[in-house]
């Protein structure tokens, strides 16, 4: 299996060892790609999808009317914040990289929100403009999200748990969808648009940048339609899909990874509920059809990890929902300290290659012994 790093270093000593034991392709923001550009290693350059541009007009605005950043970003449908993009994009690809991995194209998800309500967005202007101008029921799509919104966030414990209890079969979602199609509609908007705009800058870079790959680093498939990213619809203009499965990421805050994601969606649940922060999380784990490797936490201040059973499972639902053209790259945490049984677990995928996120955590968890472990799979 190849192994990919993610934020490799950039002095030529450690990258020598590196090629020696057989990494050969890299990805790493623009700040860090000149050295890694000087080496035979195979470069991609990863690019921030909608970075806040600092004026208050680009931000995303919740159910509330409240405008917020998330991940350092504002929101995806503002003009100034893709204008911005774009020259990123431009002037990123007319360098001698492989291709570029872009990260944070969605719309915010529970972890990666400054605000609980954060989530529940974007309801800007532009945004709700453009859903009617894509044919939805705007008000529809308002109310609904509105009262999901109050539901889960001021405490009506009883119908909420009632919706728990309903999300554990495909009944029950089916139930919701006719209670609440506005809810639904809300999410297929937001993969319309982040669909949208991949497939935008597909055309572009054909036309523009002739060779160069489009990559994307993207939720796991589990939790990917909640944030607008649709697999079947994003693959056909990606050259690389790489599902982000961090199974047991311990640094907070950890947006996109599957632990903190979930505990995020507890905690919501958690303040608005009777229920104990066990029993939601379990709700959740079971709506999922997630389990984890250690007792239920109590409370929010503890992490879960999932079983490495996880990361495969995730990794062959991208391959079936991503199209012929696009190849899978799952991204792992390099200080997994079960980092080798998870390398040969997704070998037995079929996948090819998998990316490491990031050098420097790999070094710090396994110490001398990274390098070996590295060597050892590319081996293999």
């Amino acid at each position: 299996m190849q192994i990919w790093l993610f934020n490799p270093p950039t002095d030529r000593a450690r990258i020598e060892a590196l090629e020696q034991i057989g990494v050969d392709t890299v990805v790493a923001g623009e700040q860090a790609l000149d050295p890694l550009l000087e080496t035979p290693l195979k470069t991609y350059a990863v690019a921030h999808a909608f970075p806040a541009t600092g004026e208050s007009e680009d931000l995303t605005i919740d159910i509330y009317g409240q405008p917020f950043q998330w991940f350092g970003s504002g929101c995806p449908n503002s003009p100034a914040i893709r204008t911005q993009f774009y020259r990123t994009m431009d002037r990123l690809l007319k360098g001698n990289i492989k291709g570029v991995f872009l990260d944070g194209v969605r719309f915010p998800s529970p972890a990666s929100s400054e605000t609980n309500s954060g989530f529940f967005s974007c309801f800007c202007p532009r945004c709700q403009e453009d859903m009617t101008t894509r044919g939805y029921d705007r008000e529809t799509i308002m109310r609904d999200v509105r009262q999901t919104a109050d539901l889960i966030l001021t405490g009506l414990s009883t119908t909420l748990q009632r919706w728990l209890r309903d999300l554990c079969s495909p009944a029950g979602w089916l139930t919701l969808n006719a209670a609440y199609p506005g809810l639904f509609a809300w999410f297929k908007y937001r993969a319309d648009c982040i669909t949208d705009f991949v497939q935008e800058l597909s055309t572009w870079m054909c036309k523009s940048h002739t060779g160069k790959e489009l990559a994307a680093f993207l939720f796991q498939p589990c939790l990917a339609y909640f944030v607008g990213q649709d697999y079947r619809r994003l693959s056909p203009d990606l050259q690389i899909v790489s599902p982000m499965i961090y199974r047991n990421y311990p640094h907070r805050p950890g947006p996109a990874t599957i632990n903190q994601e979930i505990m995020a969606m507890a905690t919501l649940l958690w303040e608005g509920t009777s229920l104990s922060f066990a029993q939601c999380l379990q709700d959740l784990l079971h709506i999922f059809g997630l389990e984890v490797e250690e007792e239920l936490p109590q409370n929010p201040d503890s992490l879960i990890s999932m079983p490495i059973a996880h990361v495969t499972a995730e990794t062959l639902a991208a391959a079936a929902f991503s199209g012929p053209r696009s190849k899978v790259i799952p991204i792992i945490w390099a200080g997994d300290h079960r980092l080798p049984e998870t390398i040969a677990a997704l070998k037995q995928t079929g996948v090819e290659q998998a990316i490491l996120f990031t050098y420097e955590a790999g070094v710090a968890a396994h110490k001398g012994q990274f390098h070996e472990i590295l060597a050892d799979r590319l081996r293999r």
